[in-house]
């Protein structure tokens, strides 16, 4: 039998060197070659590049430095690439560069710095950890710049000195929200963003879910072209500077910050708080309220709080919410105060337009819903994305499966709700574009039918298509009659999750599905995990605080794909046998106290990348051997608990590329040569 080739067919001679645009993005698995051919270079008046989702490339080749007239360049969602060639800087034309999700890429090429007609950078949710800073500087041209949720620490002082610079800038994400804990942990006080002042050309500043902000700095008011402002999330923070007030903004987006903040924003701008937001108010001399100042409103985002204080449906109905032709988001927050309107008739006054793509419903106290929701799939067949948050007296969930369009869902607090079955899809072929959704503080639900029931009793995946699942403080939730499908998953404090996968067993039987890649439990007080067996091709684990495992699970040793694995604040691990993960190329070992050893099982990792070792209670002396066998570890980051020290020992002189960080607690000592006897070898 021929065996088939990782390599891409080559890029024929002609007439392809005339071709100027060229798109190989695949969603999943469809694009199914490892590398793409040297020949692709052959392409010289090729202009855009869209290479976005090919998960499955792990290089590119050093001849894509020669199209030298590209502007366009879009590598997102890369999973399993591990490099940038290193020429990339020859490709002075290229304006357009995209390299968000690409978790494996930990460094920008110094050549990074020539790309001065670059215009748009996206690096979010990435781990670049080396050489940003380095290439900044040289890219003054930038208009847009995101590295939210990236590896990188931003508190870093290089990293503030290299974006003063960036004088072109109209848009800067800055956002830390990502999947993994490490991109939300930060030590050593608050966060800071001194550096925006110089930034006089921003229009939009995304700052969100940045927990450490406790302020931001006065020389915000230098920014007069800022419409936008994100510091949704950004819990520490609890005022805002006096400048702001100097700023014409647009949209001030606190959702998720302290009451303390919004009620000082609502008192600063009164009347005039910038939409989207809009607080409704009672007048009590004229026994009505100010939502009729929304009724000539077109904007494409509004977000109306308070809605209890509407004093009738009249009221309700002038704004004449269906004819908002531009409106794009919605977000309907009843904060109910006693009032005599009925929310579900008040809600029913307020039908969004047909076009609404994106729908909050907040604080929404009525046990049924009006007619437009109930038929939601006739009425809003645009939306793209719904968030139900706090109903509490919502039993029966509306019937969402047939918007044909909706990709993003999030239910929280809904106390009441017990079951997620077939009656929620609404008949079949339900949630087929469905690609991210998220259960938070679900107390009361007790089962989700991840199948449901079709004609001829066949069964389908309720949510076929989902890349993103986050099941969090669902303590009574239990799955059947199948693990669910997807890409990446996060499950915490939800112990009854993990058990009824593993009762699911080996024998069930599977659908057509995509393979699941990525994979974090954490808050769970499990003493043992046997779930992994669901998940074959699991590329990238996380296990944190779960403070009652007491062994590495030995499931483990059958996820030959892993990548990357992290463990953090287990303490009870005293030991770590990973023989069989013979494809590990990222391993972090973080506060578990009790692990005494790690030389047996580094040693076998032969594939080994990354190696970050924080805070180990027993590294007294500890030398890290970095020999010949190991020859592709890169990065090492080793921080010990108190003052034990570490002994870095470099034995393989022509190492590549190997960094070592100390970290403000502990000793490092690097030398080259043999160790002492006795000592610690990893």
């Amino acid at each position: 039998m021929q065996r088939r080739s990782h390599c891409c067919p080559p890029c024929h001679r002609s007439p392809l060197p005339l071709l100027i645009a060229l798109v190989l993005a695949m969603r999943g698995q469809a694009f199914q070659y490892e590398q793409l051919p040297s020949s692709l270079g052959n392409l010289t008046n090729l202009q855009h590049l869209d290479l976005s989702k090919c998960s499955n490339v792990k290089a590119l080749p050093e001849a894509l430095c020669s199209l030298t007239q590209l502007q366009y360049l879009n590598l997102s969602f890369c999973s399993r690439l591990e490099r940038i060639p290193e020429a990339i800087g020859f490709l002075l034309n290229l304006q357009y560069f995209s390299m968000s999700n690409c978790w494996k890429i930990k460094e920008l090429p110094e050549s990074f710095i020539n790309l001065r007609n670059l215009l748009y950078l996206d690096l979010k949710r990435g781990q670049i950890v080396k050489g940003l800073e380095q290439a900044l500087p040289g890219l003054t041209a930038l208009q847009y710049l995101d590295i939210s949720g990236n590896w990188k620490d931003l508190n870093d002082v290089s990293i503030h000195d290299a974006m003063k610079n960036l004088t072109h800038l109209k848009y800067l994400g800055l956002s830390r929200k990502k999947p993994g804990l490490s991109g939300i942990m930060l030590e050593g006080g608050c966060w800071r963003v001194d550096f925006i002042g110089t930034l006089t050309n921003l229009e939009h500043l995304d700052i969100s879910c940045n927990i450490w902000l406790e302020y931001l700095p006065e020389s915000i008011g230098n920014l007069k072209k800022l419409h936008t402002l994100d510091v949704s999330h950004c819990l520490s923070l609890k005022s805002l500077p006096d400048s702001i007030s100097e700023i014409t903004l647009k949209s001030l987006l606190i959702e998720g910050c302290r009451n303390e903040l919004k009620d000082l924003v609502n008192s600063k701008f009164h009347y005039s708080l910038p939409l989207p937001f809009f607080k409704v108010r009672a007048d009590a001399v004229s026994a009505h309220s100010n939502i009729r100042l929304l009724e000539g409103v077109n904007v494409s985002e509004l977000r109306i709080f308070s809605l209890g204080n509407v004093r009738s449906l009249e009221e309700a109905s002038e704004i004449k919410m269906s004819d908002k032709n531009n409106l794009s988001e919605l977000i309907l927050s009843c904060s109910w105060e006693g009032h005599s309107l009925d929310q579900k008739d008040l809600l029913g006054q307020l039908e969004p337009p047909r076009g609404l793509k994106s729908l909050g419903l907040e604080c929404y106290s009525s046990p049924s819903f009006p007619s437009w929701l109930m038929g939601i799939s006739h009425h809003l067949p645009n939306l793209v994305r719904i968030t139900l948050n706090y109903l509490p007296e919502c039993y029966n969930l509306p019937p969402l499966g047939q918007l044909p369009n909706l990709k993003v869902l999030y239910l929280m607090d809904c106390p009441r709700v017990k079951n997620i079955d077939k009656d929620f899809c609404g008949g079949k072929g339900a949630f087929r574009r469905l690609s991210e959704f998220c259960l938070r503080r679900m107390e009361a639900l007790e089962e989700w039918s991840t199948t449901y029931s079709v004609e001829d009793g066949l069964e389908e995946f309720m949510f076929p298509m989902l890349d993103e699942l986050e099941i969090d403080n669902c303590p009574s939730l239990r799955l059947k009659p199948r693990p669910p499908v997807f890409r990446n998953c996060i499950i915490q404090w939800s112990d009854q999750v993990i058990f009824s996968l593993e009762e699911l067993g080996n024998n069930i039987g599977r659908l057509n599905s995509t393979p699941s890649s990525r994979l974090s439990i954490r808050y769970s007080m499990s003493r043992s995990m046997t779930l992994f067996h669901h998940f074959p091709a699991l590329q990238d684990l996380e296990i944190s605080i779960c403070p009652n495992l007491t062994s590495v699970p030995e499931g483990l040793r059958n996820l030959t794909s892993l990548q990357s694995l992290e463990l953090w604040r287990c303490e009870s691990i005293s030991a770590l046998p990973l023989d069989g993960l013979y494809s590990l190329e990222s391993l972090c070992i973080s506060e578990c106290k009790s692990i005494k050893s790690f030389r047996s099982c580094i040693r076998q990792l032969t594939k080994l990348q990354t190696l970050r070792i924080v805070r180990v209670r027993y590294f007294h002396r500890a030398r890290v051997n970095l020999e010949s066998s190991r020859p592709l570890l890169r990065f090492v980051t080793l921080t010990p608990e108190g003052r034990d020290k570490i002994l870095i020992q470099v034995k393989y002189e022509k190492l590549p590329r190997f960094y070592a960080h100390c970290g403000l607690m502990g000793h490092v000592h690097l030398e080259y040569g043999t160790g002492e006897h006795g000592e610690e070898e990893l």
